[in-house]
Order: C-alpha cells, then structure tokens, then sequence
C-alpha cells in the first residue's frame, strides 16, 4: 500500500538535503512511550549542533535553565 504525504516546503527542505546526500543528523519523536528515532551520517559535524544549542540558550531563557541543569546532571553521570 502506497502512502501520500503533503508538506509544507519548509518540511521538504531538509529531507531533500538529506535525500540528495548533503551530511544530516535526524532525531524523529514518535510520540509513543517517549521513544525517538536518532541516525547520524558519518560524516556530519557534530559540533553543529552544539552551535544550534548555544545559539538557541542565547535567545531562550526558558532552555537555557534547563540546559544548565542538565549539563550538571551529565557531568556527574559521565
């Protein structure tokens, strides 16, 4: 059975990138028991997506609270 998806352009855009082999690192949230779904290709640039973190910390208060907690929470598991 064939499935038809409709999405917004802005949608489209990554997946396309994706798609046509541009480096990615995709976390899906499957709204079930908490779960996602996490790939990465191999040669993506981490250090992305702390940049997209900090940046994000800057203009949200809110997250950059929380981002403090938990980063004290992960260095005492780490």
């Amino acid at each position: 059975m064939k499935k038809v998806f409709f999405l917004d352009i802005k949608e489209f855009e990554p997946l396309l990138m994706v798609m046509s082999g541009k480096p990615y690192f995709l976390i899906v949230d499957t709204e079930e028991n908490d779960d996602y779904i996490a790939t990465m290709q191999d040669n993506f640039d981490i250090s992305m997506v702390f940049d997209w973190i900090k940046m994000y910390a800057k203009e949200n208060e809110k997250f950059k609270e929380q981002l403090v907690d938990f980063v004290i929470d992960l260095s005492k598991e780490c």
